[in-house]
């Protein structure tokens, strides 16, 4: 019974500091806060979004791949059952190496060539 007790209680102590472990990813969507994050970081940068409009974010201009690399973009619809709500983008980059680097998004339909974005947001990165 004790050696069953003490079993429990290891696995226990493992899990929780495997759970405390885990990889939690900061997300942000204020421009004005700038993300700080360390070398070989992921964050991600959420902004509203709504397809059904063709509009979808885009990079405004390439990011600087020695500092920050983008990782992975995806449109998450909101849980309802209204056609045509909007939802998110979230785009997920990684830090390559100390420095300062901007992340220029503009909201467009990609079709339309020499049209002004709908809303441009730039993200400032800060890795040390």
């Amino acid at each position: 019974m004790k050696k069953i007790n003490l079993t429990l209680i290891i696995v226990f102590f493992l899990l929780t500091i495997g759970f405390s472990c885990a990889e939690s990813i900061k997300e942000y969507s204020d421009p004005s806060v700038t993300i700080n994050a360390r070398v070989q970081e992921k964050f991600i940068i959420s902004l509203q979004s709504n397809p059904s409009t063709g509009y979808s974010w885009q990079l405004a201009s390439p990011v600087d791949e020695k500092i920050v690399k983008l990782i992975d973009s995806q449109y998450v619809a909101k849980k309802t059952k209204m056609v045509g709500a909007g939802g998110k983008e979230l785009w997920t980059f990684e830090t390559q190496a100390m420095g300062k680097a901007e992340i220029s998004l503009e909201y467009v339909r990609p079709w339309e060539k020499d049209v002004p974005a709908a809303r441009q947001e730039v993200f400032t990165v800060l890795v040390d």
